[in-house]
Parts: structure tokens; C-alpha cells; sequence
């Protein structure tokens, strides 16, 4: 067998070729425009040195190579890409409009003034209004028409209302920037007449899937770009978390607490997920955008017939994403996706303010301003969504609501040439508050490939005038290369596209910003792809970072690069998988992307069955992992048994702090379950829920029961001893007045009260009157006469606490074995009495049950809890540290079993050769297996739903001090309660 760490997995790689219609290339590379620039000036500054300057000629030529040298060369190289003429002019350009731009709605009162001046102060003395003025202008204007407006009245009227435009701009100017018009039918309108849809993504745990399944998600994600329209924009957003609707489930389940020890235990919980939310987690959504595009020019469609277009294309969408393995969030009625578009873009815009201002604060807002300024039919979705203060008079970024914003681009050459797939992960997932952009323009596949095969006809004919040892060359044999690349490509069917890449970072300062983009352009550096800022765009920048799918033609030209699809395939980003469902536990965080991990178990829509498996070696936080996942469901209410068949000490601290219950079960103890025992179901539920009952024998139960308990005392018995067994158990319990008959439970002298049941003493008396049970007899002498004659008494724990802990390591060997299949059958009755209530059974080393040395029986009946145990409310969780034996039991049938319906795994550390074993099973890739073998204590892979994410489980302080089993970590809770009491340890005998 080959082991799974010594498979070769190999990864697919895409090519990036150079773009194929670069033309114009002169000088060593450079452009024809950039040279004819640099030589303008240097002629521009070296004839008046020539001509006019005194002197010798040496003293002009040392003046040449000092001042006309050096601008032919800056005008050779240029800047950013650009030629210096074009660069010259953005800055110029940005110089001239660059703005600020802040919210506001009249309401009625007068404008603070910007500045002091006289004219202003007069007019607000005298109470005009600003508007009165400027229209008394305009008609003094009209007065006095020149004969160029007598020819051309029509210029009075454009400027007028150009005039009243920037009156209104004055009050308005971010609402009238903001490029939204209204949000309706699920579309977002623009200002420009554009109709856009935007569908949410989420995320599937890509990293970490086998080669062969990268490659199968890619595939289908090119299919999926065949049927595309021409422009899209897929974008990553990841902020802090947002844990909102997750605190407010923790605290209205902390106020329905009625035990004081746990309301401590829940303040405590509170605390700790705020401060792993504040410190830590992050969340990252990922949208695809995409606009109306009409087939038809000459045709105007209705807005209908454009509402059903893009639902048509939304729904395509979803199928192909559905066959990456990528669910989308779907809505139940078109006000839901209108709400959900108004919160993304106020989310995405002003994301750092929502907590002190929702949308619905805002939106509040708005309304009083527009009722105060008489405005209210003028309002709009740029009233709500729009942010408050927009700054972009820097060069390098802009301000919005306090924030700083910093946007980066790919340019056209800083590309790598070979990436692997989801190359642009490192950016998804780079931390908090860095959001991507990505662009892709499919371009008409014939047209394509007429300009492709002219462009290696007019290269081929330049390359020739051109020396072999010159990087013009060189270049050029890319650029032909590339294209015949692209080709190729398109004669095997696949299409052309142009791809852009924006990066935005944000942060609360200057200095933040530029460190965190310092951070960025380094790690990306290392992957060989070049990240500039968009120097003098900010504006520009923003809108193209909205989610409106208008990229500006600018930044377009300055970073496009063309890809096929199989290449645009493989920028594939939806690989940050976050496990965060708000009415779940929480179990940790994701060390992949740090996002919290929080896990509800018995979300019936999301997991086909609420089973849990959690494996791990001696040392490797089991135990640990085991009681932070059921004191937090205790804490929501969830009826939680654990079967302790190891070190159940460990469990007593938490055990009391949750003011549960503590049962130990071992030779001596007052404690005892009695196994004969029938325990009636409660059909109250069913019957609510006007079900039909249909109730079998509760005694042929019992009897089938109590013959998988003897299986395991006694896994030599023969058919005939078994035979002889369910004769004896018949007339045991007939002895006391119960027969098939169920209700012969009940005691006829004790109404309402079930009679009482026989023990294990009264079935061995009968067992010594046929002498053929002989065997049987001496079997049950140690249960009724022997060692473990604690077992033969009457039940007389108390199972009502909602968190109960059963005690079983002072069982040893079979008898232990035995221990867990009573206290198994004992908690299995009490989990199907209610199935609308929410329960947990937590069996910690269930390889006792399942294992070699176990018996089939009593390994069936724990598959059987996992397979019906949905039915019941009840979510299993079984725990084993020996993987050998867990998997050893007729070729591992039953521990395959049990894996195979516990639809959530938990691998912490094992065993190399434990590790292999695993990974076998599970169908883990190599990297996987790699972890698992080299996790740190409370670290492990948890497997959900297809998607396996590495988590840090976390507890917190009062937790930890609660159920660590740490030496040192005991230590020092020992110390620390010394110092309180006065105990010394070092003078207690050892």
C-alpha cells in the first residue's frame, strides 16, 4: 500500500501570456511614443544650449549630457507605464478636480458658510437667499445679450440650469456623485441607465482539496465563464466579523437560564467571543456583478423583460456555481434582495461604521431631514447608502467617513507568466480590510482571432528589420510567441478575455495604511506579481471599486492583460470557506483565515445528520475539545450526557461550575443503574403533533437489549445459551406481572406508577434452576454475588439535570465494556422520551464498544443510535484515541459505520501510521494527512459537509482553568487556590 504522504499530488499551472496586440516597441523595448517624447525634449532643451549659449563647445556638450540627456531618457522611460505626456496630464488633470465631497439634504436651513467673506455675511444679515441672488445675476445677464445670444437664445436656458445644477450641487454633492440611482425589482439601477445583478457566493475550503479536485472545480468554473456576459466583476470584501446575530441568540439563551452557575458560565462565554471577534476573526463575502446587456441596440426593453433577463442569468449562475460546489445566498421574495442590496452597498462603503450607525439608523436619519426640509418625495438611495464625507485630494488615497482607502493595481506586465489555481488566494486572504477587485471582459472570439493572425503577420515582418542580439528582439518574440499561444487557444474552442486585478487596503491612519500596503505589495513581490498604487485616480479608483461592474477605461488600459479560459478560470477566489452558523457553539477559529468557527450541529438544512467523530492521540486535547463543545451546548439548552469511561475526574470542575450532575459508576459506589430496567418512551410530542403511534413490545425491547449486554460479559455464548437466556428473561419479568403486554408496565395498586422492575439477582435465580444455564449463572454470580454487585440494584441516579457526567474509570477491562453499554442504554432511553427537545450524548473511547475484544452486538447498537438518532433530536458524538481498534472490529464494518453517519469530523494529532489509516478513510488529501500528523494540542482538521478547515480550539480563561488537564496548567490552579486558603501542597503526604 502506498502511503498517502508519499503520493505526488500534481497541480495544474496556467499560463499568463504577454498581450498579443503590444505594438509601437522602439528603442530597446520601449514605446515609439515614449522616444519621439524623449527627443522632443531633449531638441526642446539642447538647441537654445547650442545656439544661444556662449562659450566653448566642450562647456555645451557637458551641459547637453547634463540637462538634455537626462530629460531625453525621462522622457524615454516615462512613469507608471505611461508616457510622460500622459502621466503630465493625469496629474494635471487630478490637480484641476480633485474635490471633496460631503453629505447633505436641505432641510430648510440655512448653509454654514465655508469662508468669511463679505458678500456672504451681508446675504445672511439680510436673510436673502443665496438662490435669489444668483437668479438676479442671470436676469441682469439676459439683459444684456450680446448678438452672439440673439442668434443663440437657446445658451441662455443651458446656462441656467447649468447655473440652478450647481446650485442644487452645492447642497448635494455627494448624493449627486454617489452613481446610484435607485435599487428595485433585485437590481441595482444606475445613474447611467445600467441595470445590474449582484449574487453572493459562498465560499468552499479550496487549498486544501487533492489536485484532481482543484482541477475538477476549475473545469467547471471555465464552463461557467463560457456562458458569462461580456463584463463581470467578481469581488472579495473581508472585514472584522460581524457576530451580531450570534451574541444576540448567546444572551437571549443566557436570559432564559435559570441555573446561577451557568449565567456565570454564560457571561464568561460572552466575553470570550467578543474577545476573539475584537482580536481575531475575520469574515470575507464574495459577490459576482454583472449588468443588462441588450442583444438588440434598436430594441428598448421594458423594465421587465430586463428583470427577467437577469434572473434568467443569475440562476445560470447558480446552477454552474452549484457544480463548483459553491452555494450562493438565495432570497424567498424580491423585498429581501432589495434589502440585501441596499446592505451590501452601505456595508461595502462604510463598513467601519456600521456599528455605531445601521442602515436603519441612517435611513431614519435621512427621513427627518428630508421632512424637515419640505424634501421628502426628493429622496433617495444615495441617501442611505452613500457615505457621509468622501476626500479625494490625496494622490495616493482617499478618505471615506474617516477611513483611509489605498487602490492598487496589477499592471498590464507585472503578471506572472505560470500561476497555479486560486492564485489570487494570498489576496482573499491576505487579513482585514483588504478587499479584490476582478475584472474580465470577453471579447468576440472572431474578431479575435482576424486581429491575432494580423498582428503575427505585421510582427513577423517587423521582427526581420530587427538585430537578433536587441531586447527589441527579444520582446518581440514574446509578444509573437504569445500570440501564436493565443491562437492556438482559440482554434481548440476557448475564448479571450481581458483581465484586471484592483486591490484596496484601508485602514484608521496614514501611517497604517502605508504599513499594511508595505505588507501587501511585499507578499505579492515574493509571488512575482507587481502591485502600483492607482497614483492620481482616487476617484476614479473608488467607483471602479464599487460593486456596479464600470471599470474606468484608464485603469483598464494600464493593467488589462489577456488570458484564456482556462487561464481566467484559475483566478477562481472563492476559497476562504468560513463555518459560521448563528445559532451554533463556538468551537474556535480557522487558521487558514481566521475567521470564527461556529458550528450548529443540528441545523437539519445544512447537515443531513448531527453526528459527530472526534479522533486523537494521547495528549492531543480530546478531552479538552470534548468538554469545550458540550458545556457550550449545555449552555444553549441542549440536554448533554457524557459517558466518562477514562480519567472522569477531568470532568467534575466543569461539571459543578455548569451545577450539573456527577455520577460515578463503579464496585462500591452508591450510585447504580439498573439494566433490567423498562423505561417507556414519551409519546406526548408525537401526539401533540397528531402523529399516528404505533408502539411496539416494550419488553421485547428490553429483552433484545439486555441480550447485546450479555454478548459482551459473555462473547463465547452459544445459540442454545442464548435461547436459554430469553427464556430466563421472560420469566423473570413475568414473574413481576410484565408480558408483551405494555400495559402491564403499570401497577395496578399504585396508579399512575409503573411497577417495580426486576434486577439482575432475580433473572440469576432463575438462570440456577435449568442446569443447561449453568454457564450463564456463573457469568451474572459476579454481577449479583461478585465484585460488581454494585450493578444489582435498583436505578437510583437522577438523569433530569440538563448537563450529566457518568463516571466509569474505575471499570476495568470487560467490566468496563459493560459499564458503557449500561450507561449507554440507560441515556439512549432517556434521549428518545422528548424529540423536541434538543439532546447530546458524548461517548468518549467508544473503540471500547466497537473495538477487537468488543462483541458485533453492542457495536450495532451504537450504529443504530447514529442512524436514527436524528429522528430523536439527538446528536451523537463518539471520541476514540486508539484508531487501530476503533477501525479493527470485522475488518472496521462498524467504525466505517459510524464515520460514514457522522456527517462532521474532528481530527486533532495522531499517530503517523494512525494518520495514514485516517486519512484512508476520510479520503484525505497528503497535505491534510501532513497536518494531522504535526498538529500542536488543540489543533485539528474539522471535516464538514465536503469542506475540511483547520481550527485553533479556543477556550477561555475560566473555561480553561474548568477543564484543562495540563500538569503545569493544574499546577498553577492548585497554587492559586492555596493562596486563597491557606493549603499547602508540599506538606501533604505524597
Amino acid at each position: 500500500m502506498i502511503l498517502l504522504s508519499e503520493k505526488r499530488e500534481h497541480y495544474d499551472a496556467f499560463a499568463i501570456p504577454r498581450n498579443f496586440g503590444e505594438d509601437g516597441i522602439s528603442f530597446n523595448g520601449l514605446s515609439r511614443r515614449n522616444l519621439v517624447e524623449g527627443c522632443i525634449l531633449a531638441v526642446a532643451s539642447g538647441y537654445p544650449i547650442v545656439a544661444y549659449c556662449p562659450g566653448e563647445l566642450s562647456l555645451k556638450i557637458i551641459l547637453l549630457c547634463f540637462i538634455s540627456l537626462p530629460l531625453f531618457f525621462i522622457g524615454l522611460v516615462g512613469h507608471g507605464g505611461e508616457s510622460l505626456s500622459q502621466f503630465l496630464f493625469t496629474v494635471l488633470k487630478f490637480l484641476l478636480f480633485r474635490r471633496k465631497l460631503k453629505y447633505y439634504i436641505d432641510t430648510g436651513e440655512p448653509e454654514p458658510p465655508k469662508a468669511k467673506g463679505i458678500a456672504w455675511v451681508k446675504a445672511l444679515f439680510k436673510r436673502r437667499d443665496p438662490n435669489v441672488i444668483r437668479y438676479k445675476k442671470v436676469k441682469k445677464k439676459k439683459n444684456n445679450l450680446g448678438w452672439f445670444d440673439k442668434i443663440f437664445p437657446s445658451r441662455i436656458k443651458k446656462e441656467e440650469e447649468s447655473d440652478s445644477a450647481k446650485s442644487r450641487r452645492i447642497h448635494n454633492q455627494a448624493q449627486e456623485f454617489f452613481p446610484v440611482e435607485d435599487i428595485r425589482g433585485g437590481m441595482i439601477l444606475t445613474k447611467d441607465k445600467r441595470y445590474l445583478k449582484v449574487v453572493e457566493i459562498r465560499p468552499i475550503n479550496f487549498l486544501l482539496r487533492s489536485a484532481s479536485e482543484q482541477r475538477d472545480i476549475i473545469m467547471s468554473f471555465a464552463e461557467l465563464l463560457r456562458v458569462i456576459p461580456v463584463k463581470i466583476q467578481f469581488k472579495s470584501n473581508s472585514n472584522r466579523a460581524d457576530i451580531t446575530k450570534f451574541l444576540e441568540n448567546t444572551m437571549e439563551e443566557m436570559r432564559e437560564e435559570t441555573n446561577p452557575a451557568c449565567i456565570e458560565m454564560d457571561k464568561d462565554y460572552i466575553e470570550h467571543i467578543q474577545s476573539i471577534a475584537t482580536n481575531n476573526a475575520i469574515s470575507r463575502r464574495f459577490f459576482v456583478i454583472f449588468e443588462y446587456e441588450n442583444p438588440l441596440p434598436a430594441y428598448h426593453p421594458s423594465e421587465k423583460e430586463i428583470r427577467f433577463a437577469l434572473e434568467s442569468a443569475a440562476r445560470n449562475f447558480r446552477s454552474y456555481l452549484s457544480r463548483c460546489g459553491n452555494s450562493t445566498v438565495d432570497f424567498d421574495n424580491e423585498k429581501e434582495e432589495n434589502e440585501f442590496l441596499l446592505q451590501m452597498l452601505y456595508t461595502l462603503l462604510d463598513h467601519y461604521n456600521t456599528e455605531e450607525l445601521s442602515l436603519q439608523d441612517k435611513i431614519d436619519r435621512a427621513f427627518r431631514m428630508r421632512l424637515k426640509g419640505d424634501n421628502l418625495e426628493e429622496m433617495c438611495t444615495a441617501d442611505y447608502a452613500c457615505p457621509d464625507e468622501l476626500d479625494f485630494t490625496h494622490s495616493k488615497y482617499a478618505v471615506i467617513d474617516g477611513v483611509y482607502h489605498a487602490y492598487l493595481y496589477i499592471p498590464s506586465a507585472g503578471f506572472k507568466t505560470l500561476v497555479g489555481a486560486a492564485w489570487l488566494s494570498p489576496l482573499v486572504n491576505a487579513g482585514e480590510a483588504i478587499d479584490l477587485d476582478l475584472f474580465l471582459q470577453k471579447m468576440p472570439s472572431d474578431r479575435m482571432q482576424v486581429q491575432v493572425s494580423r498582428n503575427l503577420r505585421l510582427n513577423k515582418a517587423k521582427i526581420q528589420d530587427v538585430s537578433s542580439t536587441s531586447i527589441d528582439y527579444n520582446r518581440m518574440g514574446d509578444i509573437m510567441e504569445s500570440g501564436y499561444y493565443i491562437q492556438k487557444g482559440l482554434n481548440d474552442g476557448q475564448e479571450l478575455f481581458y483581465m484586471n486585478v484592483l486591490v484596496t487596503v484601508k485602514a484608521f491612519s496614514k501611517k497604517d495604511l502605508e504599513n499594511r500596503v508595505n505588507e501587501v505589495v511585499k507578499m505579492m513581490t515574493a509571488k512575482q506579481i507587481t502591485l502600483k498604487y492607482c497614483a492620481y485616480m482616487q476617484e476614479q479608483a473608488f467607483l471602479s471599486t464599487l460593486p456596479l461592474a464600470k471599470l474606468d477605461s484608464k485603469l483598464y488600459n494600464l493593467g488589462k492583460r489577456n488570458v484564456l479560459t482556462n487561464t481566467a478560470a484559475s483566478t477562481y477566489m472563492f476559497t476562504s470557506f468560513e463555518l459560521c452558523d448563528e445559532q451554533g457553539v463556538l468551537l474556535g477559529t480557522n487558521e487558514h483565515n481566521n475567521s470564527l468557527v461556529i458550528l450548529d450541529l443540528f441545523d437539519q438544512k445544512k447537515y443531513k445528520n448531527p453526528h459527530m467523530t472526534i479522533m486523537g492521540t494521547t495528549g492531543s486535547g480530546k478531552t479538552h475539545t470534548l468538554q469545550c463543545l458540550g458545556t457550550r451546548m449545555r449552555r444553549k439548552h441542549v440536554n448533554t450526557y457524557v459517558i466518562a469511561p477514562a480519567k472522569g475526574h477531568e470532568f467534575i470542575r466543569a461539571t459543578k461550575a455548569l451545577g450539573g450532575e456527577f455520577i460515578r459508576i463503579s464496585p462500591g459506589s452508591p450510585h447504580c443503574i439498573n439494566i433490567m430496567e423498562i423505561r417507556p418512551m414519551d409519546h406526548s410530542a408525537s401526539e401533540f403533533l397528531d402523529e399516528m403511534v404505533e408502539e411496539q413490545s416494550y419488553l421485547s425491547m428490553k429483552i433484545d437489549s439486555l441480550l447485546i449486554f450479555f454478548s459482551i460479559i459473555m462473547p463465547e455464548m452459544t445459540n442454545i445459551e442464548e435461547q436459554l437466556l430469553d427464556e430466563a428473561l421472560v420469566k423473570t419479568y413475568a414473574d413481576f406481572g410484565i408480558t408483551n403486554d405494555n400495559d402491564t408496565l403499570w401497577d395496578p395498586e399504585r396508579p399512575g406508577k409503573f411497577r417495580l422492575m426486576p434486577i439482575l439477582g432475580d433473572l440469576y435465580q432463575n438462570l440456577l434452576h435449568n442446569p443447561k444455564a449453568e454457564r450463564l449463572a456463573i457469568v451474572l454470580n459476579r454481577f449479583v454475588n461478585g465484585s460488581a454487585k454494585s450493578f444489582n440494584n435498583q436505578t437510583n441516579v437522577d438523569l433530569s439535570n440538563p448537563y450529566t457526567v457518568i463516571d466509569l474509570s474505575y471499570l476495568k477491562k470487560k467490566l468496563l465494556s459493560a459499564g458503557m453499554y449500561i450507561a449507554t442504554d440507560l441515556i439512549w432511553d432517556m434521549a428518545r422520551q422528548n424529540r423536541l427537545k434538543q439532546k447530546a450524548i458524548i461517548i468518549d473511547e467508544v473503540w471500547q464498544l466497537i473495538g477487537s475484544g468488543s462483541s458485533p452486538q453492542a457495536a450495532e447498537f451504537l450504529v443504530e443510535m447514529a442512524k436514527i438518532g436524528r429522528a430523536h433530536n439527538t446528536s451523537v458524538i463518539f471520541a476514540t484515541q486508539d484508531i487501530s481498534d476503533f477501525f479493527s472490529l470485522e475488518d472496521g464494518k462498524y467504525g466505517k459505520a459510524i464515520i460514514a453517519n457522522s456527517k462532521t469530523k474532528i481530527i486533532l494529532n495522531l499517530e503517523p501510521h494512525e494518520a495514514e489509516k485516517c486519512g484512508e478513510v476520510l479520503n484525505l488529501t497528503a497535505t491534510e494527512v501532513h497536518k494531522i500528523k504535526n498538529f500542536e494540542r488543540g489543533h485539528g482538521l474539522l471535516s464538514s459537509n465536503g469542506n475540511n478547515i483547520a481550527v485553533r480550539f479556543q477556550a477561555s480563561a475560566l473555561e480553561n482553568a474548568l477543564i484543562t488537564t495540563d500538569p503545569d496548567e493544574l499546577r498553577k490552579i492548585a497554587e492559586e487556590k492555596r493562596r486563597h486558603s491557606g493549603f499547602d501542597l508540599e506538606k501533604q503526604p505524597s
